[in-house]
């Protein structure tokens, strides 16, 4: 039988370059060997005794002493270890409000939202969107997450005043929904877009026993600025296309 242990983080990857300069400043590997190796191979330097990226020294790094430790160890016991790395990859999600699209029913102080409030969910709205295009072809992925009204505690203190019951969608549900976009493959389509958080999450069956979400009876107007001038467009583009 075989026993696979694999341990892996969000952080912002090896640097390569910096491997192969520490290596060579303490004459692991030559200036030559350095200009040749792969990244492949430069990432099997971090297990040589003696080797460290940081400069200080302190209680957790400098030594040079830990992955060759752990590489001794996992060999003693017929084990084998291979690290793996990818810089620039990655996942960044926003959790939005539709605050940033819709109206407040209410003035401020009065179960509204201020223009403040608006102006800055309505600029954040925007983020996914502009970083997948300046960041296409990059390996790193942006979504906005919408979560709509959750029950918490915060709403139960702050809101019942204004009629706002905290009766909203359980927190596991935007959970799940993070989850899903970080491991699911389907995941890659949605790069860039925004996520309404209770109906994905009811549509996919992500939290098993969930009703769904409550319909929403406030007089909310959304904004539609974007639908009304893709309608525009693309019926022009159909007059055009029809002379």
């Amino acid at each position: 039988s075989m026993v696979i242990i694999e341990v892996s983080d969000d952080g912002a990857g090896i640097n390569f370059e910096l491997i192969r300069k520490r290596a060579g400043e303490k004459k692991l590997i030559t200036l030559e060997q350095a200009a040749s190796m792969s990244d492949a191979q430069a990432l099997e330097i971090i297990f040589l005794p003696g080797f460290s990226t940081s400069r200080n020294i302190t209680n957790v790094s400098g030594r040079g002493v830990g992955m060759d430790v752990v590489k001794t160890n996992i060999s003693s016991v017929g084990g084998t270890i291979e690290a793996v790395s990818a810089r620039g990859q990655g996942t960044l999600i926003s959790i939005s409000s539709a605050s940033g699209y819709a109206d407040p029913t209410r003035p401020p102080g009065d179960g509204g939202w201020g223009l403040g409030y608006g102006m800055s969910k309505a600029c954040f709205h925007r983020v996914a969107g502009h970083l997948a295009t300046e960041l296409a072809g990059t390996g790193v992925r942006c979504y906005n997450v919408q979560p709509n009204l959750i029950a918490t505690e915060r709403i139960a203190a702050d809101m019942a005043e204004f009629g706002i019951e905290n009766n909203g969608a359980p927190a596991d549900v935007i959970g799940v929904v993070i989850n899903w976009l970080l491991t699911d493959p389907e995941a890659e389509s949605y790069n860039g877009q925004n996520i309404e958080a209770q109906f994905f999450c009811h549509e996919r069956g992500l939290l098993p026993g969930w009703a769904g979400p409550r319909a929403n009876d406030a007089p909310i107007r959304y904004d539609l600025s974007g639908k009304v001038l893709l309608d525009l467009e693309t019926d022009l583009r159909a007059r055009l296309a029809a002379r």
